[in-house]
C-alpha cells in the first residue's frame, strides 16, 4: 500500500472529529497500522471474508473500513464517535481490565485482531486481556499490538536529567498505567501461546511541539532501533484450538 500522510488527515475533512492534533500526531503510525494490515491479509484464507476486531475502536476504525471495504470489522472496548457500524458488524462494549471475569466475544472466528494504543492503558496484568484475544483468533490469525516504547530515547534524556518521562495518572483513568519494552511484549505473547512473527520499532509518532521528537523521526534509518518511539510486533495463533 502506498498511503501519503495528506490522504490520512483528508479521509476526515467531512467528519466532525474534535482533535485534528491527535489525528496528525498519529497519522503516520496509521500508515504504518494500514500496511501490516494488509500484510496480515495476504496471508490469509482468500475464500472467505476477512474478519477483523478492533480493539478501542477510535479514528483508525474509520480508516480500516475506508481502505479494506470488503473486511467485517468489528470492535471491542469503549466506543468512540467515529465508530460506525456497518451491515454485519457488531461493537462489544467490555471493559479490558475485567476480562477474567466477563467475555463479550464468543468463538475464535477473527482473521485479524488489532490491539493498537491500547495495552499501555490497562492497569490489570495484560496478559489476562491477550489470553482473551488469543481465543477470539481463528488458527494461524495475527494479532497486531502498537504501543509506545518505554525506552525510547527521549525518555531516556529525561531520566538522565533527573525527569520522569511519564504523566502523572488522571481521574479519567485515560492515562498511560505501564508503557513496555519489544522485549516484554514478546514476553507477553508467548506466555498466552501465541507465536511471536515480526516486531519494528519506528518513529511513527508526529510531535509538532517537540523539536526532539522532530528530529528523532528525520533521523529514524540511523537512530538504533531500541530508542526509537513505536512498537509495533505481531503474535500469530498458531496452535490448533
Amino acid at each position: 500500500m502506498n498511503i501519503k500522510a495528506s490522504e490520512i488527515i483528508h479521509h476526515f475533512e467531512n467528519e466532525n472529529v474534535d482533535d485534528i492534533d491527535y489525528l496528525d500526531f498519529h497519522k503516520l503510525r496509521y500508515i504504518y497500522l494500514l500496511q501490516n494490515i494488509a500484510d496480515s491479509i495476504n496471508v490469509q484464507n482468500k475464500n472467505e471474508s476477512i474478519r477483523i476486531l478492533d480493539i478501542g475502536p477510535a479514528y483508525q476504525t474509520s480508516l480500516i473500513r475506508e481502505y479494506f471495504p470488503s473486511a467485517i470489522v468489528d470492535t471491542l472496548g469503549f466506543d468512540h464517535p467515529s465508530n460506525v457500524l456497518r451491515a454485519e458488524e457488531s461493537h462489544h462494549n467490555q471493559d479490558l481490565n475485567d476480562t477474567s471475569k466477563r467475555w463479550e466475544v464468543e468463538g475464535n472466528n477473527y482473521h485479524v485482531i488489532l490491539f493498537c494504543e491500547v495495552i499501555e492503558h490497562l492497569y490489570t496484568k495484560p496478559e489476562l486481556c491477550v489470553e482473551k484475544l488469543k481465543s477470539a483468533l481463528i488458527e494461524n490469525g495475527r494479532i497486531i499490538i502498537q504501543t509506545p516504547n518505554a525506552v525510547a530515547i527521549h525518555k531516556r534524556f529525561k531520566l538522565l536529567f533527573g525527569l520522569n518521562p511519564y504523566n502523572l495518572l488522571e481521574e479519567s483513568k485515560m492515562g498511560h498505567f505501564r508503557e513496555y519494552t519489544s522485549k516484554e511484549l514478546r514476553m507477553i505473547l508467548e506466555n498466552v501461546g501465541l507465536s511471536f512473527e515480526s516486531v519494528e520499532l519506528k518513529n511513527y509518532f508526529n510531535s509538532k511541539t517537540s523539536v526532539l521528537n522532530r528530529a528523532f523521526v528525520k533521523l529514524g534509518p540511523v537512530i538504533p532501533k531500541s530508542f526509537r518511539d513505536g512498537i509495533t510486533i505481531v503474535g500469530i495463533n498458531s496452535a490448533k484450538s
